[in-house]
């Protein structure tokens, strides 16, 4: 099993400035007053005087040490403006395509291990399309992306009402606000309320809970699970109709089949177990996925973040895995490129590539491969760490191309394994939402290596 990585934990409720964590609110105002005075030192000498009952003012005293005051305050303002948009929390996991902020008010002492009960309103949210049926897909986070156990108490307030009654269980209960997040709008999550009500007492805000704007996730433009287990369509779960067809060769595999079947000659059979739930098996020889005018893939200059989970079975080089654009004049393409003597994968953009270094995948085992294209420096990541970089110039990827899957354009370069859980997303991944990926949306992945998570 792959070592787990550990994504960077920042606590919200800490503000990070002048190297120094500010926690509590009293700390906050104190910090306020030391920025004040650091900043206006006549401010202080007034401070001072004031104290030893010596203060002695003119006029133009006061009008200089006013001016400056505005500025420190300014100066304040805009610092604390900054800091509370730096304590925004990053999206816990891009399967989830929606949000909604949650303010606990609390003019009392800090609590926690308390349980608070949210009335949400799930009925608008099933009329849109945004979450489960049985309101199953919804999570809850601290605004760290850390999870919290949930129930949803349906006698008292059931899913599909105005008013459907979820508690949370908040570890920390600040003195002031506390922010936790609601996730939904996962088709595909398993029900996360636990089974029965929580003993822990439960907690009155002096205010709220409020709820904030929904937001939504930027989540990849193209996500292929490879979960269907039958048939030769390969859906797309990023919501834009990206849906692939699975085109089993002549050769080798000679239908998809069926996931369990038993039967070596077919697609679904032979990635009965992928790196999450299925996959799907290719022969190596004309096995291929393809999609004609993708819709959404980045295209020219643009940024990307390309991701897959393979697993080989031949050490066999210059093999396709993932393709768009044309290729055949520079960097034309967009491509994930697999070389098995020396264990490793490029990204290329046709004559313009970037190798993870030898000896990087591990053959006959499940490897995640990542390259991210900011617009002006390429990466690339094996199993949750960068390996590579360079700052490629003069591409100009081919818009409106068929992507293709183990394959260059369906006529050679076939890919030998298995392959899960394709991503492509419009904008460049940074190095801990990689590493997130990598652990399936957490800092560390706790499960089984393969197969149901």
């Amino acid at each position: 099993m792959p070592e787990p990585v550990q994504a960077p934990i920042q606590t919200f409720n800490d503000t990070y400035v002048n190297n120094n964590y500010v926690k509590s609110q009293d700390q906050i105002m104190k910090f306020r007053n030391y920025l004040v005075l650091e900043n206006c030192p006549p401010a202080l000498a007034m401070l001072k005087a004031l104290r030893a009952g010596k203060l002695r003012i003119t006029p133009k005293k006061l009008f200089w040490n006013l001016v400056y005051l505005l500025i420190a305050v300014g100066s304040v303002a805009i610092a604390l403006l900054l800091t509370s948009r730096s304590a925004q929390a990053a999206w816990f996991d891009d399967n989830w395509a929606y949000r909604t902020s949650l303010t606990i008010g609390n003019t009392g002492g800090a609590d926690a291990d308390k349980k608070v009960k949210f009335d949400i309103d799930t009925a608008t949210l099933l009329t849109a399309g945004k979450i489960q049926a049985d309101c199953g897909d919804s999570r809850f986070t601290d605004a760290s992306g850390n999870l919290l156990d949930y129930y949803l108490d349906s006698a008292g307030g059931a899913c599909n009402t105005a008013s459907t009654d979820y508690y949370v269980l908040v570890p920390t209960i600040n003195s002031g606000n506390t922010f936790i997040y609601h996730y939904y709008g996962n088709p595909t999550a398993a029900n996360g309320t636990v089974a029965a009500q929580f003993s822990e007492s439960t907690f009155s805000p002096t205010s709220g809970p409020t709820a904030g704007s929904e937001e939504k996730g930027a989540g990849p433009v193209a996500y292929w699970k490879f979960d269907e287990c039958q048939g030769t369509t390969a859906n797309d779960a990023s919501g834009n109709g990206n849906s692939g067809t699975i085109t089993p060769g002549a050769s080798g595999n000679l239908t998809a089949g069926t996931c369990g079947s038993g039967v070596s000659t077919e697609m679904w059979a032979d990635g009965t177990t992928g790196k999450y739930n299925a996959s799907l098996g290719f022969d190596g020889a004309d096995d291929y996925v393809s999609k004609t005018s993708p819709v959404g893939l980045p295209s020219g200059a643009n940024p990307f973040t390309s991701s897959m989970w393979i697993k080989t079975s031949s050490g066999t080089s210059n093999i396709y895995l993932l393709k768009w654009g044309t290729g055949g004049t520079s960097n034309t393409m967009n491509a994930l490129i697999y070389y098995g003597a020396t264990n490793s994968f490029s990204h290329a953009f046709y004559s313009n590539d970037l190798s993870s270094g030898a000896n990087t995948l591990t053959s006959g085992a499940w490897n995640h491969i990542v390259a991210t294209f900011d617009g002006t420096t390429r990466r690339t990541y094996v199993n949750g760490r960068q390996t590579a970089q360079d700052t490629p110039a003069g591409v100009n990827v081919t818009a409106n191309q068929t992507l293709w899957i183990s394959t260059y354009t369906g006529a050679g370069n076939f890919f030998s394994g298995q392959i899960d859980d394709v991503r492509v997303y419009n904008y460049a991944l940074t190095a801990t939402q990689v590493q997130q990926l990598f652990n399936q949306g957490a800092g560390v992945r706790f499960g089984p290596n393969v197969g149901t998570p």
